[in-house]
């Protein structure tokens, strides 16, 4: 390996790393002993549903388009499961359920620089309404899926756009657009929280 691509894990790196996975010090350390402490409740009392190692999220055969979209699949096709902390999850993402969150992998340069070409995105599919939320959502138009910010202008509209100001595309759904609202993501693979 190339000598920049190698990380020291210092002490207050493995803090954070304890912090943001949510994960034992003992195992990220050693990799021994349990990944992941008790179980944890989210918001509201709802026990999340876990096994020793952790809240098990599916990863979808979709991947959405930071660009010019990618052919939706008619049913979720869910090809593994990513395991994450439920005190993480409870903490620092908050989902509307934790049963309504699912994985994709996103592709495309128009989100750049919020997501990367081939990031890993955390999608909270029962947050379907940016009316509510402004955010980063996926979209099915014309049986293809997109990956788009989405707001509420200050005229009441709501406005679909890209993030990267070299391909910048700016849409106004006026109610003639046939546009499915898959889910809010609300975390990506990169460490940036939304």
């Amino acid at each position: 390996f190339p000598s920049h691509d190698i990380r020291i894990l210092t002490a207050e790196n493995h803090e954070n790393a304890v912090e943001i996975l949510g994960c034992s010090g003992r195992w990220l350390a050693t990799g021994r002993g349990e990944m992941f402490l008790n179980a944890e409740t989210a918001p509201g009392g709802e026990l999340l549903p876990t096994t020793a190692q952790g809240l098990k999220i599916p990863l979808l055969a979709n991947a959405g388009a930071m660009g010019s979209g990618e052919e939706a699949l008619h049913d979720d096709v869910i090809v593994g499961t990513l395991t994450v902390s439920p005190n993480w999850v409870s903490s620092r993402i908050r989902p509307s359920s934790d049963r309504a969150l699912r994985f994709i992998h996103a592709y495309g340069d128009s989100m750049a620089p919020t997501f990367a070409d081939g990031d890993v995105l955390l999608v909270d599919t029962g947050a379907r309404d940016p009316s509510h939320i402004d955010g980063v959502y996926v979209l099915t138009v014309h049986e293809r899926l997109f990956i788009k910010r989405v707001r509420q202008r200050l005229d009441g509209a709501i406005e679909v756009s890209s993030d990267n100001p070299t391909v910048k595309t700016i849409d106004v759904l006026n109610g003639e657009h046939q546009i499915q609202v898959l889910g809010r993501v609300v975390w990506a693979w990169n460490g940036k929280k939304l």
